[in-house]
Order: structure tokens, then C-alpha cells, then sequence
């Protein structure tokens, strides 16, 4: 910078220098016009224009069109030319159009030798957008602690290598190691001095010079480049492989070792290590402190050169702050000093020997603004945030409460790949007095707000000659904008006609009669001519002469009361015609309405009931009024009506509500009510919804006979199928019974077993196949009982591997601790055995079957996707490696007759079977399949809470239990073959056997006096009555009866929805003669329950 050409004085070369280097303040200069002048950089920065582009400009850029139109740049220049300065803040205009909020203070520029005016100096300061960060969070106590203790020895002012020593003790203790220190690093002779060393007494102090490469060439190679060399071991560290350190590390007896480099201008300078005798891992945060520690010491060397610096720097910033009246503060928080400059100790009440401090500082601040600074710092300090934004306070003083406004930033270093906040820095100012200035006017603005928005009314004035002070409530009064400015005629325009010549006249006379004060009322017109009134107290005003000065007053909107007052009148004048159409309406409505309308009293007497009642109940009025309308109500439906008129007397509305009356002719039409209860009456309207009721029946009617064709389609599916098995096992009965006779009566009794064997094979696959087209519709009888299923499981395992061949390879995962579950384990049985043949087929080069058992608990979800109840259930599935099934072949899986196999070699009923099982038992089936990889069918059956009792014994008629002497069994069955056969095995037996063709034969019986111990009966009987309706009947007089039902399928219906009572059982034909003769013993043994 060269000297002013002009002969300007040294002191405004360094004020010009101080200008164009103030980049925190926007520091302007304009003409007596407002035009600028100058445009320093902390202007640009701020505001963004360039010097080039606003010199010669307005200063009115810099600010809203809100404070255009006001003219506060104008106002600001008046009052600092009358005042000296003017002290201003608001929101102004970047060149980009953002707003910024700045404060400052605008004075004036004169010439000092003849004071004329020059112009205005702004200077401005940005207080809209600092950036802040949070703190980062304190390191964990142990590490607080001890950079505590690091904190305390560097701030002893102790000379260097004193210091180095602490820090070594303060390492050695801390850490637990036998050895710490410091080492001095010259590249250039290849040497290493270790000066400071620290031990614990077990080992020798490492001291002297050594050669870099005693140590590990390659440690040194790292260390080097500003790594860090943690070494678990050094006697099996890569690093350290070479025989040199090996020597080394045994002649100082080290085996664990940390050292970390300090690296300046890219040279390695200093080491510090931790040498320990024994092994150790050295973790992450150990590591870490000791760079925090290398770092540390960085500094001890290097602090003589930053301080002066720093002081150098401090001067120049108390400098700007002192014409700025700032404080300014330096807290460095590694080492936790505060430096408080003197206006910064003035703003606080600090004396100026006391020692700033945190502790001192929050003892001063106010206790309840504590928590918000302490988090405007912890955002100010952490590195991802760096919130800069100012904030507010308030600290107590001896002379009392002081209000600061503070903006700091924290400066960031990098520590070891992790960016770490060392020193907060900013500055601070005393806006006590704005914040008082603030809080007197806004509470005065908020108390006259308040008294004027509570009266809906303004306070208006209007000069001698015809101009409107502004008044934002009069203009809400007017229906304008807060901010407009009509004049007196614009407001005179809006008058309603005729209203402006009546209040002028209203004024002339109030002035000839010299009165001050004017009261009126008046219409005016919104812009949107909406009529308002306005009601308005007016006072003259005069000069000191007499002459009129203008007139001051307040009004207020009336128009709510006027329109009240208007309706008011109205309403008294139409009253009496109003409640006269009114009623002719109800009246009307009652009459014409083809609905029933009911007033009854809550004792259900009838009070009225309009004309409906005849044409839709054939009723007279006159007859019902004061009969009891549940009179009228059906006899199923009085009840339900009882209930619903408590509700009506509860306070409860009724909609809705169906029941039925009785016609005048007898019948009984459907109702639907509507009902409210008032004034200590039931108010009802009913509609007839008998023809609605009607049509819904109809409706599902139709439906039932749609579910019958259904349900007679798949029958025809199911017909086909039966026929040809059962023509095929008929065939082989009747031939079988044919041959026999023909030997019989050749006398050839050699071969006879042949047949006899053929006829009962025949006779059991067709059982087995009624079995499955039972378990198929659900009609089969189940004898279900406790099963173990890993029992049942490991019981077929062989009988599963002879079946399916060597060629397949059978696996079986038992539960551990499976629950027992309620089946029939036959039928378990052969639904297992089917799904490992059906397993087998689809993988005919072989494979592998896996057979497994589960517990399994379904919620929510997994039942409704299962179609099931939520509980507990077990899972039996069998999985093969075959050719799977595509998603439609699984679709019709479970139909009847449905396979896949060839012709001849499935009857399409196995899954279908094992459906119908699993779903009479509880339970479920699904099918997870995919092409290509295999099948899994998984049956689901419910958990039983109870004991498995043990396999039952095999029985063969030779051995089985006789009768005791008298035992008597009545047998009724309607298929005398069965008779005869039972009848027969019962007299083998030695029981006396009675026989009955029908029910009401058998129920004579056992009216009668004769000895029955037990009935066998058939399920479905001819005669009227079936076998359950025989039982029942029978154990009316003889409550002990014991009842054995015997049944191809026994029906739902007849034996209580399959829940049979104590001493009653079912057996399923066809069965063995052995069989039953087990069970007639077991339950004639067995006490009644």
C-alpha cells in the first residue's frame, strides 16, 4: 500500500487498512443521496454485490421493499444527522435475492474543517447464518482422567525435558509397562537417542544413542512414514524377524512394544514407545492415547513460536473488537484455559486479576439458560455440525441481570485420521438495554393490542387539513390491508349511500353548537360491498388560536349486534307464522307419510299412531290408542323389544331394530325401527321390510339348491370310480364263493383255503377302500386315542423301506420331546404309508424319503394361512427328491379320483383320504412342491394335553374272554346276515343273545323286564328311529345301559355330532370276530363313568 497522494495522515492510512481488511463487518460510506460511496469486502462477503456493480448505486438495494416504501433509509439518515448515529437492525436483500438479518449503526460523515455533511458511514455486521457444530462427546472417564493428568503437567510452565520426564511417569504408571520414553530421531546419521526414559525398577533405563536398525529396519520403515508400531510380540513379529532386533529386543528386555512417530516437514523427528517384558495386545484406544500423548509433546516444543503468534494475532483482534465494543474470548480445550479480553470481563462483571474459568463461568450464567449454551457449544465443537449461529443469554452481575449475545466458532485439527475441536473462540456484546427497549414496547404494543382487538375497535385520526394517520386496526375495521393508506376521500367513497351527507350534517351542527365530542352510528361498504356498521366516538381538536386542528377518535364493528337486533325483530314479527307453518307441516307429514309412526310412554303404551297403521296393519288409530303395542308384537320377538325399549329409556337412539307385528288379519309383517326417545316419550317411524325378508329367503334358497347341484356333481365324479372298484372286489368275492360251493359239493377240500383266503383279501381292500371314500367325505368313524407319534413312526419304518424298495432311501427325523397328539393311529398309519408310496412313485430311478416329526405353535398369521385355529399342533411331513408338482397339479391334488399316474396303477383317492382325515381329526394338509426339486406333504394334527397309554395286545377268538352266567346282549340290526353272525359269536361266547330287525322292535326290549347288559345296535335303522335315537331312548329308563354302535360310517347327527357319551363306542365294519369279542368283554368289565 502506498502513502495517500492526497497528504492523508498516517492514522487514516491505517483506518483505510483496517476498512478493506474487515471482512466480518460490511463497513459502507454513502453520499447526503443515499448513493454508495464504498464497499468494503466484508460487504461483498456479506451482501454478494462487487464494488463495480453497487458504487453509484442506491443504498435502498441493500434493503426490502417493505422498508422502501416506509422510507427507513431516510428515516436512519435523519436520525443519525440529528442524533450523531442511529443504531439499527433488520432484515435486508442479497444480490441473489436471499435475505440476510444484520445490526449495526449508521453516523454521519462531515467535513472536519467546514462541517458540511459528506455523507453516512453504515457499519453492518451478518448475524443470519453461522455454522455450528456439536461437540464431540468426551472421551470415556479412564481417558479423561488421564489426559487430565497430561493436562496438568503441560500447564506447570516446567522447562521442557522435566516435563518430558512426567509425561514418561505419567505413560510408565498409567499404562503398566516396565518402560516408557522418549527417543530423538537424526535420519541423517542413522541414529536414535533415547534422552528420556522411564522405568518401573525391573528393567534397565533405556539411554544413549543406538543405531536406527537395532530396533527392526523395517519398525523404522513405518515409523518413517507416520505409522504407528504396535507389537503384541516382537520375538514373533514379521517386523522385527531379523537377528539384529532379536538380539536387541532380549539384551533390553523387551517382548511387548507401542511406539508412535512425530513426523514434521515429511522427517521423522521423535519416537515415543512403551516397552513391556512380558506379551500384550495393545488395543485400539491405547494406541490412540499414546498419539494424543505424541501430539501433546509436539506441542511443548513448538508452543514458544505459537504463543507469540497468537499473541501478535490477539493484539490485532482486540483492536476491532474495542471499536466495536465486543469481548472477546479464547478457550482452548485441550488444556482448558479461558482468556477473557477486558470488555469481555466488563460485559461479565469479572474483576480484572480474577481467573476466568468454566467453573466461574457457570457459576455467573443464569441457571436457566445454562442447558442452552452447553448445547450451542456442544453443537459449536463437534465436527460434523460446527453450528456457528448466534445465541442469547443472560449471566448475573454484581450490578445485575445482563443480556449477551455471543457468536463463537471452534477451530478443528486433525488428530491421528480423526478431526478433533481444540480451541472456541468468538466474540460477545451487551444488548441489555436493546432487550429492555424490546420487552417495554412489545409489552405496550401487546397490552393496547389486546384492549383494541378485545373491543373489535380502532383509534383514528385525521389532521387539519384532511390527511388519515395510519392505523393497520382501522384498516382491518375498513376490510383493507394492515399495510394500506387509503386517504379521507377513499374512505368517504365507501360510505353507503346516503350515509356521508347525513354525519356531515351530524358535524356541522355539533360545531355550531360548540360541543368537542360527536357520537354516531354509520354503514360502510367492504370492498367486496359486504354492509358493515361502524359505530364511532369522535373529539374535535383545536390550535392554541381556536382554529380546528383536525379531529382524534375510535370506532368500533357493530355489526353483529345490529344484525342481532334486526334478526331479533324479524324473528318476533314471523314468529307466530313460523310455529303455525311449522306444525300445518308435521301435521301434514303425519297424514300423508305411508310409514308407521308411533308416541308410546315407556310402559308400552300406545299415545298415537298416525293413518299408516290401517292401510299397512289394517288398524284404526282410534283402535291402538292406549292398548299396549307388545299386544301386537310376536310372541319370539317380545323379549328382544323388551330390551330395546330399556335401551330408548337409557337415552340410547334405536336404528334399525327388525321384529314382527301382527297384522289385522292375523298375519305377521316384518318391521324395521327407528326410534328416539324425548320429552318422557318413545318417537318410532317403522317401514315394512316383510317383502325384503322375503326375497332374502328366496335368495337363500337358491343358494342351498346351487350347494345340492354342487355337491350332486362331484357325487357323479365320485360314482364312476366306486362302481369300478367295487365290481372288481365283488368279482373276486362272488367267484371265490362260487368255486368254494363247486368243491364243496365235488368234496375236493384240499384247496379250500385258497378261496376262502381270496374272498377275505376281497372283503378287506374293499373296507379299506369304503375307509377312504369315508375319510374322503369326512363320514368316517375314527376311534381316535392318545397317540406318540415317534411310536407310531418308528413302528412303520420297516414295513415303509420293504414297500418302497432299495432304491429309495427312507430317513426318519424324530422330535425330541414331542408332544402326543388325539388321532386313530390305523388310519395315521395308513396315511403315512401312502404319502411314502406316492413319495416313491415320483422318483422311480430313486431317491430319498425323509419322514420327520415336529411341535409346532401357529399364531395369527400362520393359522389363517393354514385355515386352522391358533395353538399348538404337531407336524408329520414326508419329503422326497422326485419330479415335484407343478402349482396346478397341486390344486386338484386333494380331489377325489384325481392322479397323475398311469391308468391302472392309482385310484386317485390316497391324498384325497388323507385330506379327509386330517381335517375329521382337527387338522390340516398342505403340499410344498416345486417342479424339478421334490414334494413335501405335511399333515398338521392338534396337540392332546394327556397321557399315550400302552399298544393293546392282539386277541384271537379261540382265547378270548367268556361271559359271566346270565350276561345278556340284545343285538338290533336290520341286515340279518349281520345278525346271525353276531348273534352266533355271541352264543360261542356263552352270552344270551336277543335279536331286533329295527328300532322300535329293539325299544320294546328294553322296555320290557328282561335282562340287558348290553345293546350292539346298527347306526342307521329302518323303522323311523336310528341307532342313537334307540339309545338315548333306551337309557331314559335304564341310565346304565351299555351301548356299542356298529357302522360303516357313522353320521354326525346320529351320535351327537361324533361325541359319544359314557359307555357308549363304536366299532367299524367291516371287523374281525375277535375284535368284537374284545370289545363286548372290555366294556361289560368296565365300570360305568
Amino acid at each position: 500500500m502506498t502513502a495517500d497522494p492526497c497528504g492523508s495522515s498516517e492514522l487514516d492510512r491505517i483506518a483505510r487498512h483496517v476498512i478493506e481488511n474487515a471482512t466480518d463487518f460490511a463497513i459502507i460510506t454513502t453520499d447526503s443521496e443515499g448513493r454508495v460511496t464504498s464497499w468494503n469486502p466484508g460487504a461483498e462477503a456479506i451482501f454478494g454485490w462487487m464494488p463495480g456493480e453497487i458504487v453509484g448505486q442506491t443504498i435502498t438495494l441493500i434493503h426490502t421493499p417493505e422498508d422502501r416504501r416506509a422510507g427507513t433509509v431516510l428515516r436512519e439518515f435523519e436520525a443519525a444527522k440529528r442524533d450523531g448515529r442511529c443504531e439499527h437492525e433488520r432484515w435486508r436483500i442479497r444480490k441473489d435475492g436471499q435475505p440476510v438479518f444484520s445490526s449495526g449503526v449508521t453516523t454521519p460523515l462531515r467535513d472536519p474543517s467546514s462541517g458540511e455533511d459528506l455523507g453516512y458511514l453504515k457499519v453492518l455486521r451478518d448475524r443470519t447464518t453461522e455454522e455450528t457444530t456439536a461437540a464431540k462427546k468426551r472421551e470415556v472417564d479412564e481417558r479423561n482422567a488421564f489426559l487430565l493428568q497430561l493436562t496438568d503437567i503441560l500447564r506447570r510452565g516446567d522447562e521442557t525435558i522435566e516435563l518430558l520426564r512426567s509425561i514418561c511417569t505419567l505413560l510408565g504408571t498409567w499404562f503398566g509397562v516396565q518402560r516408557a520414553g522418549y527417543g530423538h530421531v537424526d535420519e541423517v546419521e542413522d541414529l536414535v537417542e533415547y534422552e528420556v526414559c522411564w522405568t518401573d525398577g525391573t528393567v534397565s533405563a533405556l539411554l544413549g544413542e543406538f543405531p536406527a536398525s537395532a530396533f527392526g529396519v523395517k519398525v523404522m520403515e513405518r515409523l518413517r512414514v507416520g505409522w504407528t508400531v504396535a507389537m503384541p510380540d516382537v520375538r514373533s513379529d514379521p517386523l522385527t524377524e531379523d537377528s539384529a532386533s532379536q538380539k536387541t529386543s532380549k539384551e533390553v528386555d523387551t517382548r511387548a512394544v507401542l511406539v508412535t512417530p512425530l513426523v514434521k516437514a515429511g522427517r521423522l523427528r521423535t519416537i515415543v514407545y512403551l516397552n513391556q517384558r512380558t506379551s500384550r495386545a495393545w488395543t485400539p484406544t491405547e494406541i490412540s492415547l499414546l498419539e494424543e500423548v505424541a501430539e501433546r509433546s509436539r506441542e511443548l516444543i513448538e508452543r514458544g513460536r505459537a504463543e507469540d503468534a497468537l499473541r501478535t494475532e490477539r493484539a490485532r483482534l482486540d483492536l476491532a473488537a474495542r471499536a466495536a465494543r465486543l469481548g472477546i474470548w479464547d478457550w482452548r480445550l485441550e488444556t482448558g484455559e479461558l482468556d477473557f479480553s477486558q470488555r469481555a470481563r466488563e460485559i461479565w462483571g469479572f474483576p480484572a486479576d480474577l481467573a476466568v474459568t468454566y467453573e466461574a463461568l457457570a457459576d455467573a450464567m443464569h441457571p436457566e439458560d445454562i442447558a442452552a449454551v452447553q448445547g450451542q457449544f456442544t453443537r459449536a465443537t463437534h465436527p460434523a455440525i460446527r453450528d456457528e449461529a448466534p445465541y442469547e443469554y443472560r449471566v448475573c452481575t454484581p450490578s445485575g441481570v445482563r443480556w449477551i449475545r455471543a457468536h463463537g466458532e471452534a477451530v478443528f485439527e486433525q488428530r491421528h485420521a480423526q478431526v478433533t475441536a481444540v480451541r472456541y473462540v468468538g466474540t460477545m456484546e451487551d444488548i441489555t438495554e436493546t432487550r429492555e427497549t424490546q420487552a417495554a414496547l412489545a409489552a405496550s404494543e401487546a397490552r393496547l393490542k389486546l384492549a383494541v382487538d378485545a373491543g373489535r375497535m380502532a383509534v383514528w385520526e385525521i389532521n387539519a387539513v384532511g390527511e388519515v394517520a395510519h392505523a393497520p386496526q382501522l384498516n382491518k375495521l375498513l376490510g383493507l390491508p394492515e399495510d394500506a393508506r387509503p386517504t379521507l376521500a377513499e374512505i368517504q367513497e365507501r360510505y353507503y349511500p346516503g350515509e356521508l351527507e347525513r354525519l356531515q350534517g351530524l358535524g356541522e351542527a355539533a360545531m355550531l353548537n360548540g360541543e368537542r365530542y360527536l357520537e354516531f352510528e354509520y354503514r360502510h361498504l367492504w370492498p367486496n360491498d359486504e354492509v358493515r356498521w361502524l359505530s364511532a366516538r369522535a373529539e374535535f381538536l383545536f390550535t392554541p388560536g381556536g382554529e380546528p386542528a383536525g379531529v382524534i377518535g375510535v370506532v368500533m364493528d357493530i355489526t353483529d349486534r345490529k344484525h342481532a337486533e334486526l334478526a331479533l325483530t324479524a324473528l318476533n314479527q314471523s314468529l307466530e307464522s313460523e310455529v303455525a307453518a311449522r306444525t300445518a307441516e308435521r301435521d301434514r307429514m303425519w297424514r300423508i307419510s305411508t310409514e308407521l309412526m308411533l308416541v308410546a310412554d315407556f310402559e308400552a303404551t300406545i299415545r298415537a299412531v298416525n293413518p299408516a297403521w290401517t292401510l299397512q296393519l289394517g288398524y284404526e288409530p282410534r283402535d291402538l290408542q292406549g292398548r299396549k303395542f307388545l299386544d301386537l308384537v310376536h310372541p319370539d320377538d317380545v323379549q328382544p323389544t323388551l330390551d330395546e325399549v330399556g335401551k330408548l329409556a337409557d337415552g340410547v337412539t334405536t336404528f334399525r331394530f327388525e321384529n314382527r307385528y301382527r297384522h289385522k288379519d292375523n298375519s305377521y309383517r316384518w318391521l324395521s325401527w327407528t326410534a328416539v326417545p324425548e320429552d318422557g316419550f318413545i318417537h318410532a317411524v317403522a317401514r315394512d321390510i316383510s317383502d325384503e325378508k322375503a326375497a332374502a329367503e328366496a335368495l337363500q334358497h337358491t343358494e342351498q339348491a346351487l350347494r345340492q347341484a354342487q355337491k350332486m356333481e362331484a357325487v357323479g365324479q365320485l360314482t364312476g370310480g366306486l362302481a369300478h372298484d367295487f365290481n372288481n372286489l365283488l368279482t373276486a368275492i362272488s367267484g371265490s364263493l362260487e368255486l368254494l360251493q363247486t368243491r364243496l359239493r365235488q368234496g375236493r377240500l384240499s384247496d379250500l383255503d385258497r378261496y376262502i383266503n381270496a374272498a377275505q383279501g376281497a372283503v378287506r381292500r374293499a373296507a379299506a377302500l369304503t375307509h377312504r371314500l369315508l375319510a374322503f367325505s369326512r363320514r368316517q368313524t375314527l376311534a381316535p386315542k392318545p397317540t406318540d407319534m415317534n411310536r407310531l413312526v418308528a413302528g412303520m419304518e420297516e414295513l415303509i423301506r420293504r414297500t418302497v424298495g432299495p432304491e429309495i432311501e427312507v430317513e426318519a427325523v424324530k422330535a425330541v420331546g414331542l408332544w402326543p397328539t388325539l388321532v386313530d393311529p390305523p388310519q395315521l398309519e395308513n396315511a403315512l404309508l401312502n404319502l411314502c408310496i406316492n413319495a416313491r412313485d415320483a422318483m422311480p430311478k430313486g431317491g430319498r424319503i425323509t419322514i420327520e416329526t415336529a411341535n409346532r405353535w401357529l399364531d395369527d398369521h400362520a393359522a389363517r394361512e393354514r385355515d386352522l385355529p391358533v395353538g399348538q399342533y404337531l407336524s408329520l411331513s414326508v419329503s422326497d427328491t422326485g419330479t415335484g408338482m407343478a402349482p396346478a397339479v397341486i390344486a386338484k391334488a386333494f380331489d377325489p379320483f384325481f392322479t397323475t399316474k398311469p391308468t391302472g396303477q392309482g385310484t386317485g383317492l390316497g391324498l384325497s383320504m388323507i385330506y379327509g382325515f386330517a381335517r375329521q381329526s382337527g387338522g390340516q394338509v398342505q403340499i410344498y412342491s416345486e417342479v424339478g426339486e421334490g414334494t413335501t406333504v405335511c399333515i398338521y394334527l392338534p396337540r392332546h394335553y394327556g397321557e399315550v397309554g400302552g399298544d393293546e395286545a392282539e386277541l384271537d377268538l379261540a382265547t378270548a374272554p367268556r361271559a359271566e352266567q346270565g350276561e345278556t346282549v340284545l343285538v338290533v340290526d336290520d341286515e340279518s346276515s349281520v345278525r346271525m353272525l353276531v348273534t352266533e359269536v355271541l352264543e360261542d361266547l356263552g352270552y344270551l343273545a336277543v335279536e331286533a330287525a329295527d328300532g322300535p322292535s329293539g325299544l320294546k326290549i328294553l322296555q320290557s323286564d328282561l335282562r340287558v347288559d348290553l345293546m350292539i345296535t346298527d347306526v342307521g335303522l329302518p323303522g323311523g328311529m336310528n341307532g342313537r335315537q334307540v339309545a338315548d331312548a333306551a337309557r331314559a329308563t335304564r341310565p346304565g345301559l351299555k351301548v356299542l354302535f356298529i357302522t360303516g360310517y357313522a353320521e354326525n347327527a346320529a351320535i351327537g355330532s361324533g361325541h359319544l357319551e359314557p359307555g357308549m363306542q363304536i366299532l367299524t365294519k367291516p371287523f374281525v370276530m375277535e375284535t368284537l369279542a374284545a370289545r363286548i368283554k372290555e366294556m361289560l368289565t368296565k365300570s360305568p363313568a
